[in-house]
């Protein structure tokens, strides 16, 4: 899919051009790539087009970074008639643009009239069905397509959940997995992430998310033909959604773009007392307060908040988020996430005994890590000892490569990189 294009197409795009940076080493201080990206996504959200003279330096890296974030439409969009001069000067260059911008918008298609077709079949059979994340985010763009999408997000009740596959069958999907809260349906290039709970638990600062986003379907609004979950509610979500992916392997860009055009749509109407009373229950005040800080520096969204991380964690977290992408994969894997938290049992002790703490966490997960491989361990925890069996199973016979993979990632040498993570990740309170 476009959506998840592989950085090597677009190094060997650039280097056709003669004009390959140097993406490995991107960083937050001083790189000219996001510095650009921040002044388009700038006057994207003030809805003002940019000229190729503005961005014709390096333009390749620039690419690679909206590739990696899931920004490219935008950066095509941007350059509204200003394409013909790009295609002039880099005609590879504009082809790829064009071509991305074309299947986006043909896959954005797609993906609407799937959400129309589900919201009237499931309104029909008297199944609530809510939708969240980017089903409701991409209307605020001025494009749809702009905000891609790799699937669409919905919440259904877990009594309903053996209706709801028997109308998604119907409706021609196949289920690729129907294993614990989230069950996958493809029907061609679309694909559909259905959950019974939208939230699992960040095990280091104690909250039990789990447990209050449980009953999200009984917190929704309709808006047009669609339900979605109540506006500061989302919200909230969404801020866990970001803590969630940067606890694991990373969260991109395109993540506080979304934030910063949920409160530039609802404007006055959005209810900043309850948002703040959210936030502080669920322990996510001090992270909301690092997004609304690089929101500020990105994108210019100014938020009072009286949560705020030192400047150098925020430089920290910026060069995280700009290296990694969209969900950090241009770094990081998950032998990271083994890595940090590792170091969250005890930061104390030799390389040894950290190594065994590594390999005993890999080894015996928690029981919530345990309900994709056997969802009864959730009500029956003495199974647990079972699903760990069958994951040893799974990984030595299965996903050899990929348990092989985990464990070189695990130990090796980051150079402290996964500490100085851990540290950061801590004082946002994750």
């Amino acid at each position: 899919m476009y959506v998840k294009s592989e950085p090597k197409t677009v190094n060997e795009a650039a280097e056709s051009e003669n004009e390959m940076e140097n993406i490995n080493t991107l960083s937050a201080a001083g790189n000219s790539a996001a510095d650009k990206l921040f002044q388009i996504l700038k006057r994207f959200l003030e809805d003002k087009r940019i000229k190729v003279d503005d961005i014709s330096d390096g333009l390749p890296g620039l690419l690679y970074l909206c590739e990696i974030h899931g920004l490219q439409p935008i950066l095509y969009y941007m350059l509204g008639s200003e394409t013909e001069h790009l295609r002039e000067s880099y005609p590879e260059l504009e082809k790829r643009m064009r071509d991305q911008y074309i299947a986006l918008a043909y896959l954005s298609i797609q993906q609407d009239a799937a959400a129309e077709e589900m919201a009237e079949h499931f309104r029909q059979a008297g199944i609530p069905l809510a939708f969240f994340k980017g089903t409701l985010l991409r209307s605020f763009y001025p494009e749809p397509q702009l905000r891609t999408m790799g699937d669409i997000d919905c919440v259904i009740s877990r009594d309903d959940r053996s209706r709801a596959h028997d109308l998604m069958t119907a409706l021609g999907y196949e289920c690729e997995s129907d294993k614990g809260d989230v069950w996958v349906y493809n029907r061609g290039r679309v694909s559909i992430e259905m959950h019974t709970r939208i939230a699992g638990n960040l095990s280091q600062n104690g909250f039990d998310y789990r447990a209050f986003f449980s009953d999200a379907i009984e917190h929704t609004e309709k808006n047009g033909n669609y339900i979605f979950l109540r506006r500061e509610d989302h919200f909230c979500f969404l801020i866990y959604h970001i803590a969630k992916h940067l606890y694991s392997t990373g969260a991109g860009i395109r993540m506080f773009l979304d934030i910063a055009m949920f409160l530039r749509h609802y404007g006055d109407e959005f209810d900043w007392k309850q948002a703040e009373e959210l936030l502080q229950k669920t322990r996510l005040s001090k992270m909301a307060g690092a997004v609304f800080q690089l929101c500020n520096r990105w994108f210019g969204t100014d938020i009072t908040w009286k949560d705020r991380v030192r400047e150098e964690v925020l430089d920290q977290l910026e060069t995280y988020i700009i290296e990694g992408g969209t969900f950090g994969f241009a770094t990081h894997d998950v032998g990271d996430i083994y890595l940090r938290r590792g170091y969250e049992k005890s930061e104390k002790g030799g390389k040894c005994r950290f190594h065994f703490r590594l390999l005993w966490n890999y080894l015996f997960p928690s029981a919530e890590n345990m309900l994709q491989i056997m969802p009864s361990v959730e009500k029956h925890r003495w199974l647990l000892p079972a699903a760990w069996i069958k994951r040893w199973w799974l990984g030595a016979f299965r996903r050899r490569s990929h348990s092989i993979h985990i464990m070189k990632s695990m130990f090796k040498d980051d150079d402290g990189r996964g500490q100085k993570e851990y540290q950061m990740l801590k004082e946002l309170g994750l």
